[in-house]
């Protein structure tokens, strides 16, 4: 592979992480926590604005989030009023 084609890969490369990171942090302004993931088991999204986010413990929840679990998945959100929510697996759950 030549110089040139290389550095073309590398540049569209850094644009598409860019254009990811921001697109993320634009997503998360004005958006109200309503509570963090405590625990997790397997794979679980939260998804704002159709803008997909994997979650692990610390996660933010927001409010409007659609959180969905996979197989074998589950997930504990310690809510900002003192409430517990668990998710099982293949669960769909609005915030």
């Amino acid at each position: 592979m030549n110089r040139l084609a290389r550095n073309g890969i590398a540049v569209a490369l850094v644009l598409v992480l860019s254009i990811t990171f921001a697109a993320n942090a634009v997503a998360q302004v004005g958006l109200h926590v309503v509570g963090k993931v405590s625990r997790i088991q397997n794979a679980a999204v939260a998804m704002q604005d159709a803008i997909p986010r994997s979650l692990s413990p610390g996660s933010e929840v927001y409010l409007g989030d659609v959180i969905s679990t996979g197989k074998g998945a589950r997930l504990e959100i310690l809510m900002t009023d003192g409430g517990e929510v668990t998710l099982g697996e293949k669960t769909h759950f609005v915030v």
